[in-house]
């Protein structure tokens, strides 16, 4: 059997996995890929840059929220380099009836084509 389990910075993979023994002490476990939660630095420049972006844009405070979901920006941060996941506006994901709103995809694209662009004018 395969198990894909995720899990947040309030668990580490060896009390999921003492866990999962408990429940039958003959059960032999492999892990295939692991990989770990990540934190952004709210005082990182680029990610105050883009807080400061988004606010201009959609005239709203953003708050950071934590987030317990898998994401590749582990990777990065991995490596120190800052990551931020912002979500279009939808509901249902990864069901057959998932939606996305048009109109939070374009403010999505306003908001990258300007961070980018000060960005590289900074």
């Amino acid at each position: 059997m395969y198990i894909d389990v995720r899990h947040t910075y309030l668990d580490t993979m060896e009390n999921i996995i003492g866990f999962i023994k408990k429940q039958d002490e003959s059960l032999e476990i492999e892990v295939l890929a692991r990989g770990n939660a990540f934190d952004v630095n709210k005082d990182n420049i680029y990610v105050k840059k883009y807080v400061e972006v988004c606010e201009s844009l959609t005239g709203k405070e953003i708050e950071a929220v934590n987030y317990q979901a898998a994401s590749d920006g582990r990777f990065f941060t991995e490596k120190n380099i800052p990551c931020v996941i912002m979500n279009p506006v939808g509901g249902n994901i990864h069901c057959e009836d998932e939606f996305v709103s048009l109109s939070s995809l374009c403010m999505l694209e306003k908001i990258y084509k300007k961070y980018i662009k000060e960005r590289i004018l900074s």
